[in-house]
């Protein structure tokens, strides 16, 4: 009785720290979508535009997202550049073999 009960303890265990699938060998990189505060009619690249640059390298984008910077600080004044970003989730081993060819973009934080 005792050795079932810790096996369970174990698999529960095993089971609520298993890392999902998927989840570490893909990451989200991202880039600026050059929009500036206080001009609502103009909304930057599109994520369609950036994703082409991708694309055109073979990367497949797994999702994709406008975001705001997390931790970016910038000045709160108009015509000044967003936190807004393009960002993709794409698979690691593409970002280790084109991330340098990829400009402008960076890891997600």
């Amino acid at each position: 009785m005792r050795i079932k009960l810790c096996l369970c303890a174990f698999l529960l265990f095993c089971g609520l720290a298993a890392v999902p699938a998927g989840a570490v060998d893909t990451l989200r990189i991202y880039r600026l979508d050059g929009s500036k505060q206080c001009e609502e009619g103009k909304t930057g690249r599109s994520l369609a535009r950036d994703a082409q640059a991708l694309r055109r390298l073979g990367i497949a984008i797994r999702s994709m997202k406008k975001l705001h910077h997390p931790t970016m600080v910038n000045i709160m004044m108009c015509g000044a550049t967003s936190t807004r970003a393009n960002t993709y989730v794409i698979r690691a081993s593409d970002w280790r073999r084109h991330g340098k060819r990829l400009s402008g973009f960076k890891r997600w934080p």
